[in-house]
């Protein structure tokens, strides 16, 4: 920040005087310092005012209080350092570089991963650098996510220097990670332990699909459900255990067609080979409910935490479910109506019970809201509504339909024709699954093991799913996980190792912006990396490269119509700031960005 002041001087019998501005030169790396306005023979002025000199004074402190005209004199003194940035043409033709990628790579040497693979390729006698390479990939996931070859593409718009990595190594070092992924992902839980108080007495588990967009089957690419109704095309399914923080443990990659309910213990025998002490609680939702499941679970020294479908409950257990008996309420303090209730029952058929095991007796813990009783019968009703339309459209729009939604309501019926030999079939409304429906709706079951906590605190920890679901959000529209580029099975494993480390970088970075008291969606942290950025110019002292600093606004609240602009560049600079990357000034050199952004990489 330059520093104002005023001088002033005798010569002869006349006294001049001139306001100027102190600074850093970026290039020689002296104080320096320039006329800012010159006042001239002020001898005159003296006799007329004898307080005139004080009053010069007055002005120039009232100048360094005002920080945007020092923030305007800033701006002046880069215009006469290097006056041809601010030509049109010349700053139509600067490059903008970013380097949003310095708090990343801060956090990727924190957690050791250069280290790792920079040995890793050293141990493989590599021509090229591992470590640049697979972090460009995970960086570019994170910040930019494209193929692999548009990523290659985009490695002159950065700051740090990537383009020595080729194409083909990127594909090569693919392989690699699908090799080490057991190894990369201990050493990485490793790291994260040691770094931050990593709780693992509670893990949640979930599965998703990847699409491809491609229609040919192999051997891990297949059709299947997908989640994101694409059935036509070929698919593989994530398997993923995180902590209560959202950063990865452990996950595993499953071909298309793998039944949901048959992905659980892999990745959860795999957490308790690298966690065997204590007995954590694995939270999952419906879909990994099983009693083989839920026996491994025990067997492995694991309570659990399942959601359970109240329809698979036994007429007597429903009989005992839907009394009165054994309810707790809650009432709406305004409206004094019921909002919510909760009812335990024993289950013991959850689990197959073993001789060899200590018995378990698992409880049914059901849950009735108000809210959710709404949204169940607005979605039933239209459902049911779709189904009358179905029905009057015909078989042909009905057979093209998927079972479920609206098509679940209709089953087929055979109807004799005394004139024709075959049965004609046809499809009509299943009234009796919508009352079972209608019966069901507002309720919500799961099941448990663990004895310590209360109801209250079980339904709870249930609830907190929603973190693996938005992990899955994250990686399908920020990361942008799917559609999957690659097309050979190690490729694809690798291209899920990147995917997964850029996945723990940014929980971890959004964990570490939360201990500081800074809340973004990863939405907005990506934003506010990509929006610092410099501009390479020629300076006109010395001709040595400098870089001007540049950056984007954005309307505060873009629904107002008198909203006000904000630096992005301040905010972006608030989040380096916590991984402990400097600030970098308007007008500054090479020397001084690796000292600022203090990390490991070529510029």
């Amino acid at each position: 920040m330059p520093t104002i002041a005023l001088q002033h001087y005798k010569r002869g019998s006349h006294y001049y005087a001139s306001i100027i501005e102190t600074f850093r030169d970026p290039v020689t790396r002296k104080n320096s310092s320039r006329t800012l306005e010159a006042l001239g023979d002020i001898s005159e002025k003296m006799k007329e005012d004898p307080n005139y000199l004080q009053s010069l004074k007055d002005r120039v402190a009232a100048l360094r209080s005002d920080a945007s005209r020092a923030e305007q004199l800033q701006e002046a003194a880069v215009r006469r350092i290097a006056p041809a940035v601010f030509n049109s043409s010349a700053d139509a033709s600067s490059p903008r570089l970013h380097y949003g990628m310095a708090p990343i790579r801060k956090v990727w040497e924190k957690l050791g991963l250069n280290a790792w693979f920079r040995k890793a390729g050293y141990n493989r006698k590599l021509s090229w650098d591992l470590d640049l390479a697979v972090f460009y990939q995970v960086a570019s996931r994170i910040l930019s996510p494209l193929s692999r070859r548009g990523m290659r593409r985009q490695c002159p718009r950065h700051l740090f220097k990537f383009d020595s990595v080729s194409l083909d190594h990127h594909y090569e070092a693919l392989d690699i990670l699908a090799a080490s992924k057991p190894t990369i992902i201990k050493k990485l839980d490793e790291a994260v332990c040691k770094e931050i108080s990593r709780d693992c007495s509670l893990v949640f588990y979930d599965v998703t699909t990847f699409y491809f967009e491609s229609f040919e089957p192999d051997c891990l690419r297949e059709r299947g459900m997908s989640k994101e109704h694409r059935t036509h095309e070929t698919q593989v399914l994530l398997g993923l255990l995180i902590d209560r923080c959202g950063i990865p443990l452990d996950y595993e990659i499953y071909r298309g067609n793998t039944a949901e309910v048959k992905t659980l213990m892999k990745v959860v025998e795999s957490f308790r080979e690298k966690y065997p002490q204590g007995k954590p609680i694995v939270v999952a939702d419906r879909g990994l409910n099983s009693k083989d499941n839920l026996s491994k679970l025990i067997k492995n020294d694991c309570a659990f935490i399942v959601a359970h479908s109240l329809q698979r409950l036994s007429s007597k257990e429903l009989g005992n479910l839907f009394r009165e008996e054994g309810w707790k309420y809650k009432f709406d303090s305004e409206t004094g109506e019921m909002s919510w209730k909760m009812k335990t029952m024993d289950c013991p058929d959850a689990v197959k019970q073993e001789e060899s095991q200590e018995a378990v007796k698992p409880r049914l813990i059901v849950t009735w809201s108000a809210k959710r009783y709404a949204h169940d019968m607005k979605e039933l009703n239209l459902q049911w509504e779709q189904a009358k339309k179905m029905v009057s459209a015909g078989t042909g729009r009905i057979d093209a339909s998927f079972k479920r939604g609206s098509r679940q309501f209709l089953k087929r019926v055979k109807q004799s024709d005394p004139d024709e030999k075959a049965p004609e079939e046809r499809y009509e409304l299943n009234r009796e699954l919508y009352e079972r429906k209608i019966r069901f709706a507002g309720y919500y079951g799961l099941i448990t093991c663990c004895e310590d906590l209360s109801d209250e605190e079980i339904y709870s920890r249930l609830r907190e799913l929603w973190k693996i679901e938005n992990c899955f959000r994250v990686m399908k529209s920020v990361l942008c996980t799917r559609p999957i580029y690659v097309r050979t099975e190690a490729h694809i494993r690798g291209h899920f190792v990147v995917c997964v480390l850029a996945l723990a970088l940014e929980r971890f970075m959004a964990f570490k912006l939360r201990e500081q008291g800074i809340e973004y969606s990863a939405e907005m942290m990506v934003e506010l990396l990509m929006s610092p950025t410099v501009s390479p110019i020629e300076g006109v002292k010395n001709k040595v490269k400098l870089y001007l600093k540049t950056g984007e606004q954005e309307l505060e609240k873009p629904e107002s119509s008198c909203s006000k602009s904000v630096d992005l560049n301040q905010e972006a600079e608030k989040v380096m700031a916590v991984f402990g990357v400097e600030p970098l000034p308007t007008l500054t050199t090479v020397v001084d960005i690796t000292k600022r952004l203090g990390v490991r990489l070529p510029i």
